[in-house]
């Protein structure tokens, strides 16, 4: 198994807190601001908290 690490920090107008809830608690956010990269996120188990688990589809390409 190889484990990817990429970091990237960006300025933004945008409330740190805002932000966290529409990138990663927000299930939809993300297929729809990039749908050629997301297909679709699918919560499996979890609250969206610390151990929830996603299947993430990704877009072809």
């Amino acid at each position: 198994m190889v484990n990817i690490t990429y970091s990237y920090d960006a300025p933004s107008s945008i409330a740190p807190a805002r932000l966290f809830k529409s990138l990663i608690l927000d299930d939809n956010f993300l297929p729809k601001a990039v749908p050629q990269a997301f297909k679709s996120v699918e919560k499996v188990s979890g609250d969206g908290g610390v151990g929830s688990i996603y299947h993430i589809t990704f877009g072809e390409g």
